[in-house]
């Protein structure tokens, strides 16, 4: 969408960021239209966002304290 519009000189960009959003949004989706390959490139788009959710997760805080001297 970027490409059709950038040779345009007098574009209005504020204008186009909520439909570039959306697009971006739902482009894993209107992939799934191409097909077995769609649909595996969404399996893996899946598997990397749930690996990138864990390998980001919050780790769980242990106090073990407090320790008198």
């Amino acid at each position: 969408m970027i490409a059709e519009i950038a040779p345009a000189r007098d574009v209005d960009w504020a204008s186009k960021i909520p439909q570039l959003v959306l697009l971006g949004i739902f482009s894993p989706f209107i992939e799934i239209t191409s097909g077995l390959f769609g649909i595996i490139g969404l399996v893996i788009l899946f598997a990397g966002l749930r690996f990138a959710w864990r390998m980001t997760a919050a780790k769980r805080l242990v106090v073990a304290g407090p320790y008198y001297i």
